[in-house]
């Protein structure tokens, strides 16, 4: 869950929404899930909110709600019914829980809201805890979202500012010497942005974007040859540094079962088929010209196309 406050000049705005959405609601989407930002907001007056004794009571309501332990969902393993650790918390525990205390001392305010098509993954494989998308960057990109589209700024300036801001991370990637898978990604994130804003995209950032892409593209090449060049000499042959005792002793650690079938291993010879070919001896030109007129009947019915096709 996240939680932004947004001061206005009589009231606070206090807005909250769900980070990453249930389990369930991830894994039976076809596509991305459209979700909408932010949920719930609720106008607090300024007097209520500027009291040291409510911000306070706000603030340790937060971060217990971060450290404890909510009731979740069970399941079954091991033939015991244990706690489903692996879902997000249900809202009601905290969304619903804290737009409820709020209404108390506010009421609920008419705000601007987006959609943004959330591509989330839960994989999972012999693991704890499944793997999802940062939640993190999610909550800044629907903050900067949101607070942009409020100015009148439109979706192009986000989007722009986006592109800006990936732009410097992949060129500190490149400063910092990044592995190249993730040099490469970046730098085809880049380009895929760009060339959805188009002409949207200031000239100045485009040319900046253009730039990094390539010099990442430079650096990934330089690689390449370095690793073709160290690829194409040869070992140096020093026979005095073999250990032919170490390199002829070989250990096959838990092999014994799999030599053991190997060896009783009694292999069924499948009969061979006897082949009989159903095939018939061409006639000849001579053939066709004989006074038998029954000929051509019999080799029409073992053949009919073929003997058509020889007396065309």
């Amino acid at each position: 869950m996240a939680v932004t406050f947004r001061r206005q000049l009589q009231e606070m705005l206090v807005e909250s929404f769900e980070v990453s959405p249930r389990t369930e609601a991830v894994m039976g989407a076809a596509g991305k899930l459209v979700c909408s930002y932010p949920g719930p907001a609720i106008a607090v007056p300024n007097n209520v909110f500027n009291d040291s004794v409510f911000r306070a009571e706000l603030a340790n309501f937060l971060s217990m709600m971060d450290k404890d332990v909510l009731a979740a969902s069970t399941t079954h393993k091991a033939g015991s019914e244990v706690v489903e650790e692996r879902d997000t918390a249900h809202p009601r525990y905290i969304t619903e829980l804290l737009t409820g205390i709020l209404r108390g001392v506010g009421c609920p305010a008419e705000i601007k809201r987006i959609n943004k098509r959330i591509g989330d993954d839960v994989v999972w494989n012999d693991s704890r805890l499944p793997w999802r998308r940062s939640s993190l960057w999610l909550v800044i990109r629907v903050t900067v979202q949101v607070t942009l589209d409020r100015n009148s700024l439109g979706q192009s300036v986000y989007k722009a500012f986006m592109l800006f801001f990936m732009n410097d991370l992949a060129r500190q990637a490149r400063l910092r010497n990044m592995p190249n898978d993730v040099l490469q990604w970046t730098s085809a994130k880049l380009s895929r942005r760009l060339m959805k804003l188009s002409v949207e995209a200031p000239e100045w950032l485009s040319e900046d974007v253009s730039r990094t892409c390539t010099e990442i593209g430079s650096l990934l090449n330089e690689r390449w040859e370095q690793v073709q060049a160290e690829e194409a000499t040869s070992p140096p042959w020093n026979p005095s540094a073999l250990d032919f005792s170490a390199d002829t002793q070989l250990t096959l650690l838990s092999s014994s079962g799999y030599i053991s079938n190997a060896l009783q291993a009694h292999y069924l010879v499948s009969p061979h088929d006897q082949f009989e070919p159903n095939s018939h001896l061409r006639p000849t030109l001579d053939a066709f010209l004989s006074v038998d007129r029954t000929f051509f009947q019999r080799t029409y019915n073992e053949s009919p196309y073929m003997t058509l096709y020889d007396l065309e």
